[in-house]
């Protein structure tokens, strides 16, 4: 049953944003039993990302291996940042609950950090990859004969850069040109979901079960992926990898996928393509949300819009915040949190600020929920 009002309705908790920190947080409270619904104009940042989850990727101009170290002092002289909020413990925490929980679509994780090969054919550092990108890495691929694949007219991926830098490395590669029928990489991606003996079969006509590796971009399937890369290397007879890509990626809508299958099973409503009109605010509480059909009456709403949340809180009618001064809870209103992750500049954080913010806001609002706020 869809959200369709023009009166109003009351709910337990709404959600603003549909990016990953909205989706967190509000999975997190419908498995706790209440009633969400989450508002937003669009899909939010999941699918503007490359759908790796950078923690903390960069510290103090070196590459960070050992996450754990790293944040204990990181947390230390950034008492501001989400991560020193919420603490070391909970931010591996909340990364570990998002893979568990994204059914073997992420792996990685552990406290530290893994290489990358980049769609430009560098490296980089990150903490959790989606299960096909696992061994995309120099080392993984070090000393093996590669088939790198190259699809004529795919954004994001820059095959004879990547063959480069491979070669640079003493890997083997062969680039392997394949015309498939799509416009878009997203298109590509549900092509081979549903039919990848398309792919298959015209790898296996230049030999790939003789390659210790093939190598993709980010193509072999949007929501059964793991089922897509397994049927893939079972019909070519040798193993398989994908590298990221630009975004917008198919990885990021992967994540999406994820995420709102997430919050579905959680009976979550998602109703996109609304605009939060006004919040008004009584006696320190959000009393009403507005949207273009009516309005909705919440027992606690989380503000999770990204870099707009800044004008969300004139709307609302909250005076502007520092940068420091940012947290989980608005203090003054008792039923009012927000998820917001912080911009990633050197220290490469991306994603992983977007999980914890999102799973604290999460936790306070369900925690506030359980306690009879209302």
């Amino acid at each position: 049953m869809g959200w369709r009002v023009v009166l109003t309705s009351e709910v337990d908790a709404i959600v603003v944003g549909a990016g990953v920190a909205g989706l967190t947080a509000a999975k997190i409270i419908g498995e706790g039993g209440f009633q969400v619904l989450v508002i937003a104009s669009g899909y939010g940042c999941s699918q503007a990302s490359s759908g790796t989850i950078d923690v903390l990727g960069r510290y103090e101009g070196k590459c960070v291996v050992d996450v754990e170290s790293a944040l204990e002092k990181f947390v230390k002289e950034n008492p501001w940042h989400i991560y020193a909020l919420a603490g070391k413990k909970t931010v591996l925490s909340a990364l570990s609950d998002f893979q568990l929980r994204s059914e073997g679509l992420y792996a990685g994780g552990g406290g530290r950090n893994m290489k990358i090969i980049t769609p430009l054919g560098t490296v980089k550092s990150t903490y959790l990859v989606q299960s096909t990108m696992l061994n995309a890495s120099p080392e993984a691929l070090a000393g093996s004969k590669v088939i790198l694949i190259a699809f004529p007219g795919l954004t994001g991926y820059a095959p004879h850069i990547i063959a480069g830098k491979m070669r640079s490395e003493g890997i083997e590669v062969k680039t392997v040109k394949l015309d498939l029928p799509a416009i878009s990489p997203f298109q590509l991606a549900s092509s081979i979901e549903s039919s990848p003996e398309v792919l298959t079969d015209k790898l296996r006509e230049e030999n790939a079960k003789n390659y210790d590796w093939v190598v993709f971009p980010p193509v072999l399937g949007l929501r059964n992926v793991r089922e897509t890369w397994q049927v893939v290397e079972e019909k070519l007879e040798t193993r398989v990898v994908e590298l990221p890509s630009f975004p917008p990626s198919v990885p990021g809508k992967r994540l999406y996928f994820s995420l709102r299958s997430q919050c579905e099973k959680a009976g979550v409503e998602i109703a996109l393509g609304k605009i939060v009109s006004k919040i008004k605010l009584r006696r320190g509480r959000v009393v009403e949300v507005s949207t273009g059909e009516g309005s909705y009456v919440p027992s606690t709403l989380i503000l999770s819009t990204g870099w707009m949340l800044d004008r969300v809180l004139k709307i609302k009618g909250l005076p502007p915040r520092s940068k420091k001064e940012y947290d989980i809870k608005v203090e003054g209103v008792e039923n009012l949190f927000f998820a917001r992750s912080p911009v990633s500049h050197e220290e490469k954080i991306g994603l992983g600020a977007a999980i914890t913010t999102g799973w604290l806001a999460g936790k306070a609002a369900l925690d506030y929920l359980k306690k009879g706020g209302n």
